[in-house]
């Protein structure tokens, strides 16, 4: 249990910097400051979300067509 446990945690932090990633964009022109400013945006999110309770699930049903 505590493997699984462990895979979700996982899973939703690389799912937490995906989404940061999209969220926050950076050009390849952005000067230091604005970078290190993303950067800190983009840390901020997945501590936000990173959370017990913020762990969602995807459910998918499967219906068998009669």
């Amino acid at each position: 249990m505590d493997l699984f446990k462990t895979l979700i945690e996982l899973n939703n932090k690389i799912e937490l910097e995906k989404i940061s990633k999209e969220k926050y964009e950076s050009d390849s022109d952005d000067d230091e400051s604005e970078k290190e400013f993303i950067e800190d945006t983009r840390q901020k999110f997945i501590n936000k979300y990173n959370k017990k309770n913020n762990r969602q699930f995807k459910i998918s049903r499967f219906k068998d067509s009669k």
